[in-house]
């Protein structure tokens, strides 16, 4: 009994309703992208619905440049983020030789 009290928890503390998530999850990255000097493009959220569970996952995709410390302080807040958020997989190139990625 207690294993489904915190399952139930966890769906409504850490997963949620795209509606419910999206927002914030959107405002945080882009202020991180502001506070660490990361330029950061168009954002798209593709989302797959589970009804069956009343929620939504969503991959959030962007390019982003910047100097290489930069972009290294950038994905360690996204990392330590409170909302759920994974980083899945991270390409980076040299795009000049400044140092900007």
């Amino acid at each position: 009994e207690e294993i489904l009290e915190n399952l139930d928890a966890f769906y409504f503390t850490v997963i949620s309703t795209r509606e419910e998530r999206m927002n914030p999850v959107r405002d945080e990255i882009a202020g991180l992208a502001r506070q660490f000097r990361v330029n950061l493009t168009r954002l798209s959220y593709p989302a797959q619905e589970y009804a069956d569970m009343g929620v939504s996952e969503f991959h959030i995709r962007f390019p982003l440049s910047g100097q290489f410390e930069d972009v290294g302080k950038f994905i360690g807040q996204i990392e330590n983020s409170e909302n759920f958020i994974l980083i899945e997989r991270i390409s980076l190139r040299s795009a000049d030789d400044t140092g900007r990625m």
